[in-house]
Formats: structure tokens, C-alpha cells, sequence
């Protein structure tokens, strides 16, 4: 694997592999715990408006032909700390690749007439979640777990602050965010030797900025049990019970894994056993760290 940054601050990591198939992917280092309650949402927003346009591609259909037209898979998410977009396509269409993602994360158009339309899409997606139990109750629960940081927001944003979002409010996070030196680029696959090469050139144009300032959120100490319920009209009842550990970066984290892997790994975990096996009190469990 090798990992370098071009001048433009973009970092880029190459990892070789004899396939026959290459992955390309931006990944920005922006998500929903860089957003507040008014703007909750808007990463996940940016991430819809993409695909809906650039300078060089009309619209959604012409970018998604592009890469399914040649057998390839082109999609993207959004998450706490990053917004991902993705092609994975033979090793023979990489230029093509490179040149859609770079293109889309690049030069979007948000245009209001796709706004509007996506604003709809994601409105339903937003309903689509709150009506699934096994989803929302992750939201119940990092609403629970915490007070003043970020991560209690959903990724996808809420039904108000979505319907408020305006063109201004996406261009300004979008300029903020989606920067060269915010972004990492990573290649997975069977790629020729001109590779740093073309990427250069595919980001010759993406401009260093200055990142906004990181606000600095001290969490409260949580001293009791927290709670959060909702009560619905349905057949089974979902629960998740948690704590607050450390960061990835925490030589405790790797601890926990190796707890996650004795506790919940496959239907052998001793909570699986002990929860279904054993006395056939859920269908599905899990342990997440």
C-alpha cells in the first residue's frame, strides 16, 4: 500500500491487488457530526446532489450510465464523520472511474429543480427509517447517550431541518467541506503505472482552502441511567443498551473488539447463545463497538 499527498493537500492511497476489477473512492472528511440541529442532514443532502449533475454530465441518468453501462457499480454514503462516494468497475474502464468520481465531487451543480426533487427523496427516506424499529432505534439511542455533541444527530437529518435547507445553505457547507485537503482518495484494484499521474491531472483544478475551525464540544459527565423510549402499536420491542468508551485512536478500543468478538460474533457470541439459543427471548441479536 502506499499513501502520498499531492500539493492541493489531497491525500491518496494506492493499494495495488491482481484483479480483475478496481475500486475508486473519495472520501470526505465531513458528516452529520460536523452539522448542528439546523443544518442536520445536510451532508446526507450533499451527498444525494452529486449524482444529480456536473459541468460535464447533464444529470443523474448520464453519470449512472456511464459507469452500469460498462458492467460497474457506482453509489456513495454518508456517515457520522464521512461522506463516501464510489466506482467500482473492470480494471480496463479505471480512467473512466477516476474521471466520474473526481467529476462529481468536483464540479455538482446543485441546481433547484433536482433540490427540490431530492429534498422529496430524502424526506421519504427520513419516514422510511423512523417507520423501521430496528433503525430508529439507534436514534432513540445516541439522543439518550448524548447531550451536546453531534453524535446524537441522525446521518440523515430531520423532516424540519430538511424542509428548511436552502441552495445558499448546501453551496456554503459544500465549499467549506468538500476540499482537497479534507478529502481522501483511495485506489483498490488492478491499475496501470500512470495511475499518480492521471490523478494528478483529474485534480489539477481542486483548490487548498483553509478548513473551518473545529468547535470544541466538552460532553457533560453522565452520572446516572438514561433512558429513551417509544411506545408503538407494533408486534415486537427493540432495545439497545449502551455505553460511552473511548476513541479509535485508544489502545482500550482494541480491547473492546476482542469484547465485541466474544460477545456478539455470529450466533456463537455468548449473547446470542444466551439470548436465543438458550432461552428464545429475540430473533436478532448483535453487539456493536
Amino acid at each position: 500500500m502506499r499513501k502520498f499527498r499531492l500539493e492541493n493537500g489531497l491525500v491518496v492511497i494506492l493499494e495495488n491487488k491482481a484483479t480483475e476489477t478496481v475500486t475508486v473512492q473519495a472520501t470526505v472528511k465531513a458528516g452529520s457530526n460536523n452539522e448542528n440541529k439546523d443544518i442536520n442532514g445536510i451532508s446526507h443532502f450533499i451527498e444525494h446532489m452529486v449524482f444529480e449533475g456536473t459541468k460535464k454530465r447533464a444529470n443523474a441518468r448520464v453519470i449512472s450510465n456511464e459507469i452500469e453501462g460498462i458492467g460497474g457499480e457506482l453509489n456513495a454514503y454518508t456517515s457520522n464523520e464521512r461522506t463516501c462516494f464510489y466506482a467500482k468497475v473492470p480494471k480496463s474502464y479505471f480512467d473512466k472511474a477516476l474521471d466520474i468520481v473526481s467529476d462529481i465531487i468536483q464540479n455538482p451543480l446543485f441546481n433547484e429543480k433536482n433540490i427540490e426533487k431530492e429534498r422529496k427523496i430524502i424526506l421519504k427516506e427520513i419516514n422510511l427509517h423512523k417507520d423501521e424499529p430496528r433503525f430508529h432505534q439507534w436514534i432513540l439511542f445516541n439522543k439518550a447517550l448524548f447531550e451536546k455533541h453531534p453524535a446524537k444527530l441522525a446521518t440523515y437529518g430531520t423532516v424540519e431541518a430538511v424542509k428548511n435547507l436552502k441552495r445558499g445553505d448546501l453551496l456554503k457547507y459544500y465549499n467549506a467541506y468538500f476540499i482537497p485537503n479534507n478529502t481522501v482518495l483511495s485506489v483498490v484494484g488492478n491499475f496501470d503505472r500512470d495511475i499518480i499521474k492521471k490523478i494528478k491531472n483529474e485534480f489539477k483544478d481542486f483548490k487548498l482552502k483553509n478548513l473551518p475551525e473545529k468547535q470544541k464540544i466538552i460532553e457533560p459527565k453522565q452520572t446516572r441511567i438514561k433512558v429513551g423510549r417509544e411506545k408503538r402499536k407494533i408486534l415486537n420491542s427493540y432495545m439497545v443498551l449502551g455505553y460511552k468508551t473511548v476513541d479509535r485512536l485508544h489502545k482500550d478500543s482494541y480491547a473492546l473488539d476482542v469484547i465485541q468478538s466474544i460477545l456478539g460474533r455470529g450466533q456463537s457470541g455468548k449473547i446470542f447463545d444466551e439470548i436465543r439459543n438458550k432461552r428464545g427471548l429475540a430473533y436478532e441479536v448483535g453487539v456493536h463497538n
